[in-house]
């Protein structure tokens, strides 16, 4: 039996790291093998994110975009052996999330699905999709050390109101471009004025009545 696959999706600023740790504790505490990951994975080509228009975003989206496609490609292929030897996969972020981030690019759905060949890639099972204020959530992020070039008041604006869109998209299922997330199960939380232990405990309730987890 496969594992099951669980993208925790979203805004920056929203506690998706948060969640997805504490997340795969429950699920480890349960006596379930469970792999923690992030996208984008390769550290090669994360690096290169930082170098790609002069290390500025809005500089060099093309090339910003070709790089994270390229990354969910390799990913891809951890994922399916992972598939096989643990009871779940809990990521922090998935494939998704380069149709939320290229439409801040300027790229369609289209086009995004058109570069990625998603129909190639592994399917997850569940999907989270963590929202909240643009304002909330730029103020939670404004002092990390280790902030990428997205994470600006502007960009994380855009990132939230393509989040939500993205998410009702996924819900509508009228999206051609999303043909290849046919069956997977959405869940959207606003975090924005919910504390930690709250979002945790909403989450877990709803995973359960789904039967993803025990």
């Amino acid at each position: 039996m496969e594992g099951k696959w669980i993208v925790v999706t979203g805004l920056d600023g929203t506690g998706k790291t948060t969640f997805k740790n504490r997340l795969v504790g429950y699920l480890k505490s349960k006596g379930n093998k469970t792999q923690n990951f992030k996208a984008p994975y390769d550290k090669h080509l994360l690096g290169l994110l930082d170098v790609s228009g002069d290390g500025q975003p809005w500089k060099d989206n093309y090339s910003d975009q070709l790089i994270f496609m390229l990354d969910n490609r390799m990913l891809s292929y951890y994922v399916r052996d992972w598939k096989s030897s643990y009871d779940y996969l809990v990521s922090q972020r998935g494939f998704i999330d380069s149709f939320v981030h290229g439409v801040c690019r300027g790229f369609s759905y289209e086009e995004t699905d058109k570069m990625m060949r998603t129909s190639e890639l592994q399917k997850c099972d569940v999907m989270i999709h963590f929202n909240a204020k643009p304002e909330v959530a730029f103020k939670r992020i404004c002092n990390d050390p280790d902030a990428d070039k997205f994470e600006t008041l502007e960009y994380i604006t855009k990132q939230a109101e393509s989040t939500k869109a993205v998410y009702e998209a996924l819900m509508a299922g009228s999206e051609p471009a999303f043909k290849s997330f046919e069956g997977v199960t959405n869940l959207y939380i606003d975090t924005t004025e919910l504390s930690t232990d709250g979002t945790f405990d909403i989450l877990i309730m709803k995973l359960r009545e789904l039967g993803i987890i025990e």
